[in-house]
């Protein structure tokens, strides 16, 4: 969870509980499920974040794919889903890992509204965009040399 505020901290309780209620070993905050979404996006950032998102969905197989927000920096995970996982990633999109590396049978997607950052500037530029990009590459090269390795 960011702690800009983007991410509600209304949404806590709700993710907590079904955490709880053991039907799923990670839950995420989503913008993709049903009645999620943002909040004022410009075009660009619309954009964006659709790009970022295919490009995870195509080039990331099995879990990655059937999760509406891959890209979401909120969620809740049960700790045996990445105990015995080693995590490499690059720069923020600490989900991905999780998807494409954890152990885990079910997520579970809760509804957020994203929303504009009060105070600060995005963390967006050609470094994050190339250190995603490499992310992605070199997450795609492992599941395709090891194609049985982590959970997907």
């Amino acid at each position: 969870m960011d702690a800009d505020l983007q991410h509600p901290p209304e949404v806590l309780p709700e993710l907590f509980a079904r955490l709880r209620a053991a039907d799923a070993d990670l839950v995420i905050a989503s913008r993709g499920a049903e009645h999620g979404g943002v909040s004022e996006w410009k075009l660009r950032r619309r954009i964006v974040s659709w790009t970022a998102t295919l490009l995870a969905r195509l080039l990331l197989p099995g879990k990655v794919r059937a999760v509406r927000d891959p890209m979401s920096g909120f969620f809740l995970l049960n700790r045996p889903v990445i105990e015995a996982v080693e995590l490499r990633p690059l720069g923020y999109k600490i989900l991905l890992e999780v998807l494409s590396r954890g152990v885990f049978t079910r997520a579970v997607e809760i509804p957020y509204t994203f929303q504009e950052r009060a105070y600060g500037r995005s963390k967006i530029g050609l470094v994050q965009v190339w250190r995603y990009l490499r992310h992605l590459l070199r997450m795609s090269h492992a599941k395709r040399r090891y194609p049985h390795s982590g959970n997907c």
